[in-house]
């Protein structure tokens, strides 16, 4: 019976013992309407520690706060664009 009770509090240290990461997913449909004319647009946000993700159909945005850059991917045209972050003190991030 001693032996049952140490491997459930062997199995809880293990599962729980280890350091939770939470993350955050939103999905979220834009509509954008004016003149006769309206778009939809579906969006996903990834939110995990100080790292954003935006989701959609025409591009991706990666936001970093550690790394102090904004990275913009666009699979039509194929374009990459990466933009430093402004400091807390208003300067322009240094990336190194």
């Amino acid at each position: 019976m001693r032996t049952l009770e140490n491997a459930i509090i062997a199995t809880v240290f293990i599962l729980f013992g280890q350091p939770v990461h939470a993350g955050v997913v939103i999905s979220e449909t834009e509509v954008q309407s004016g003149l006769g004319d309206s778009t939809t647009i579906n969006k996903t946000l990834y939110i995990q520690g100080k790292k954003q993700k935006i989701e959609t159909s025409h591009s991706e945005n990666i936001i970093d706060l550690e790394e102090g850059s904004a990275l913009r991917n666009r699979p039509e045209p194929k374009k990459l664009c990466e933009n430093s972050l402004p400091s807390q003190d208003g300067t322009q991030g240094s990336r190194g």
